[in-house]
């Protein structure tokens, strides 16, 4: 089954957790948001960390999203779903 990777992005911290149906997921993995200079920095640990990229990714994050893009209000983060 596919593995999915689930985050909870806030201006203090992002939390990141995996999800597979029928086999031991890698474990789940927080953060200060500052410990990285961007979302796709702390993503790229994540699948390092996993070794692998997931086949879906759900991203909840503390921010107004407007084409795509979310800015974190108490950060200097943007994800942008293009990336």
């Amino acid at each position: 089954m596919p593995l999915h990777l689930l985050a909870d992005i806030g201006g203090t911290h992002c939390r990141f957790t995996w999800r597979c149906d029928d086999a031991a997921p890698p474990p789940s993995w927080q953060c200060a948001t500052g410990a990285y200079p961007s979302f796709e920095n702390a993503l790229s640990h994540v699948f390092t960390m996993a070794g692998r990229a997931p086949a879906a990714l759900a991203i909840a994050a503390a921010g107004p999203v407007t084409a795509d893009i979310c800015h974190l209000t108490n950060a200097s983060w943007t994800i942008n779903r293009a990336n």
